[in-house]
């Protein structure tokens, strides 16, 4: 059992990185939305440090000096901001509210009593000729009501059109209706706890980060939904041109009847049946959003959000696949492509990318990690897509699927850090593939299969060779079960070389990269089911050789493996050791 000065210790190992990685991300950026994103590493930096503060054992005079410095990085990033802003920047100003809303905000458990709204130009669609449009930047709010008469004092025209921006609000109520205000375009980043109420929108809305919150539009042309849970969005009936579209997002209501591209779903097109991501808004739900037309007071409209987002309003998410219960394997295929090379892309992978979910800052459920050198001997495109040839692949054993669902970990994802962001942008190939474990020869009576840690060494004598075979089957889970059992394992443990056999289902398959099809098209292929050979010199080609798929052959995917680099999983050894 570790004492609290090594627990400290350990916490300042972990912690000062983080800031010092925040500092350098705020230095080096060069557009404000990247100041949004080291303004939410702030944020997510000091709930980290509430949460594991009692843990770490620290004293009362490092976590005031964590305090400072955080408090210091956020100032550091407002003065960026200014300066990456353009000279119209002058029209930021700050203001207090009046005495009676400052009670009533301090009634609701607000902090203080005045903030700085802070009014700055941001990016605007183009326009036709002869038209201009300003933009008004809306950040760093809490219990606030904002209306377009707020708005107004920064704009340069009250007639001209406007793009509008916000972003790290919480707690706050935007409702530009009543003025009926000329937006062609509206972005929001990292609201939680808001209702934002608007009127057509000319042009488009993005959204990234919203959680718990509410969004009511009359109309626009486009709306997309990045990275967000428990959101509601209410669109009038043919309110939005084209289908709404979400990625990253869980838990979410939207319009009932209204088109969504859900580009979480492999192969799926648009449609208004829900998903695992999103649910209709239901009739009980709809009759509360119908009272906001009537334009509600504060406190009645506090009411139909507290019913909105009670625990008894929240989707349900028991037909979520990711369940506990369930472990799996998560499968990548990546390739540098043409616009990095090879250098970088293995650094990033072996310093950055692996030790994140493996190393001690990792997360235990991560059971086994390695990567490969991949060679394609069957694939399953008719196209003969690029994303099928990837030259790279990564195998990590996850103990339990609910990870995918851990907000710690799709942070990752969330809050790249600068190289990562950029390099991802630039990958010819980088295809995820999420499996649930069907069957495995080391646990043959145990549905989770062998989620013991797997040391570096082990994978190094016994899974230096892989052979992974995809393959569709019209039977039922339980039919393709049995065979595997029956037919497929004991028939593969007889060739010399195997050391283990599992069978695995595909949950999820996302394929990105510039050289991979537009909107995660090529996902479609790949298979629904694969077999997952691990061994020695020979088993390559053994699949085919020894046993006969149960779906069509010309539908098949076989890739084959070499060992690249193994690593410990630290945490998930950590773990067990305790």
């Amino acid at each position: 059992m570790a004492t609290a000065a090594e627990q400290a210790t350990a916490f300042h190992t972990f912690f000062a990185p983080v800031l010092d990685g925040i500092d350098q991300r705020i230095q080096a950026a060069a557009q404000p939305s990247d100041l949004d994103e080291a303004l939410q590493a702030v944020i997510d930096a000091r709930a980290t440090l509430q949460e594991r503060d009692r843990e770490a054992g620290l004293t009362k005079r490092d976590r005031e000096q964590y305090e400072r410095r955080l408090a210091r990085l956020q100032s550091q990033v407002i003065s960026r901001r200014s300066t990456l802003q353009p000279a119209a920047s002058s029209s930021r100003f700050s203001f207090r509210r009046t005495a009676a809303k400052a009670e009533a905000a301090t009634s609701e458990g607000s902090a203080s009593s005045s903030y700085n709204l802070a009014m700055s130009p941001a990016p605007s669609p183009p326009l036709e000729q002869g038209e201009t449009a300003g933009g008004i930047q809306v950040t760093l709010q809490t219990n606030r009501t904002i209306t377009f008469k707020d708005l107004a004092k920064a704009a340069s025209s009250q007639d001209a059109p406007l793009s509008l921006s916000l972003s790290h609000l919480t707690d706050c109520i935007v409702d530009l209706r009543g003025d009926r205000p000329h937006i062609v375009a509206l972005t929001a980043t990292n609201l939680k706890r808001c209702a934002v109420l608007l009127p057509r929108i000319d042009g488009s809305l993005m959204l990234t980060r919203l959680e718990d919150s509410l969004l009511v539009v009359e109309a626009c042309r486009q709306l997309r939904v990045y990275s967000s849970k428990r959101a509601v969005v209410d669109v009038a009936a043919g309110g939005v041109a084209s289908p709404i579209t979400l990625e990253s997002c869980e838990a979410m209501r939207v319009t009932s009847g209204v088109k969504v591209q859900d580009f979480d779903q492999p192969g799926a097109g648009p449609s208004a049946e829900p998903t695992k991501s999103w649910r209709g808004i239901q009739d009980r739900e709809a009759q509360h959003l119908e009272a906001l037309k009537e334009t509600p007071s504060a406190e009645a409209l506090a009411d139909i959000l507290s019913r909105l987002f009670s625990p008894a309003a929240a989707p349900d998410t028991s037909s979520s696949p990711y369940l506990a219960a369930d472990s799996g394997l998560l499968l990548v295929f990546s390739s540098p492509g043409t616009q990095a090379t090879q250098s970088e892309f293995h650094e990033w992978y072996d310093e950055e990318h692996v030790p994140l979910r493996v190393g001690a800052r990792g997360f235990p459920e991560f059971r086994s990690a390695a990567r490969y050198s991949c060679s394609t001997l069957t694939s399953p495109s008719a196209t003969a897509s690029p994303a099928f040839q990837a030259e790279w692949g990564a195998a990590y054993t996850i103990s339990s699927n609910a990870l995918y669902n851990d907000a710690r970990y799709t942070a990752l994802r969330s809050n790249r850090s600068p190289r990562e962001a950029d390099l991802v942008k630039r990958l010819g190939v980088l295809d995820r593939r999420i499996y649930k474990t069907m069957g495995d020869s080391r646990a043959s009576k145990e549905p989770r299969g062998d989620v013991r840690p797997q040391p570096k060494e082990q994978i190094e004598e016994e899974a230096c060779r892989v052979e992974v075979t995809g393959f569709h089957a019209e039977q039922s889970e339980a039919e393709v079960a049995k065979w595997f059992a029956d037919e497929a394992k004991p028939a593969l443990l007889k060739r010399e070389g195997v050391t283990r056999v599992r069978l695995l289902l595909l949950i999820d398959a996302l394929i990105n990269g510039v050289e991979a099809g537009e909107g995660n098209a090529d996902a479609k292929d790949v298979p629904r089911w694969a077999l997952y050979i691990e061994g020695a010199e020979g088993v390559e080609g053994v699949t085919t050789q020894v046993v006969k798929l149960p779906g069509a052959e010309n539908r098949t995917e076989v890739r084959m493996m070499k060992l690249y680099r193994a690593w410990d999983p630290v945490r998930a050894l950590q773990a067990c050791a305790n």
